[in-house]
């Protein structure tokens, strides 16, 4: 079985087809990777639509982030969705809890494969602002 065939729920196959870090997305693939948008919504929009994210332990981090996707398209296509900055790992008490946060930036290799994202929102009827 196709491993980005995840997606297929119901019986009736989605226009897009990925896998995330759940599902062994090979993180090695995000390397070279660059901020190429950001993303508004909730965090538990992207948890409905992508599953449960990466915490990210401070301890092995630079503490910049605090949770992260990781999506990888049968096309080959990665993106990286993560909080930057605005958490309690980089902020301490004055971050903002981690279901608070809304403001997000996606990582990738070109700034067209925002499409499909707004892809996936759109078909899980979730409303995000994509710039």
């Amino acid at each position: 079985m196709d491993r980005h065939n995840t997606r297929n729920r119901g019986g009736s196959m989605k226009p897009y087809m990925f896998i995330t870090h759940n599902e062994g997305a090979d993180d090695r693939n995000f390397l070279g990777s660059s901020k190429i948008g950001e993303l508004k919504t909730s965090y538990q929009s992207l948890v409905d639509a992508l599953g449960e994210p990466i915490k990210v332990d401070l301890g092995m981090s630079d503490g910049k982030t605090d949770v992260e996707w990781e999506l990888e398209f049968q096309d080959g296509t990665f993106l990286h969705i993560y909080n930057w900055k605005n958490g309690k790992n980089y902020l301490g008490d004055e971050g903002w809890e981690i279901p608070e946060i809304c403001e997000w930036s996606v990582g990738g290799h070109n700034k067209k494969d925002l499409q499909k994202l707004e892809m996936i929102f759109q078909v899980e009827k979730i409303k995000a602002l994509i710039t």
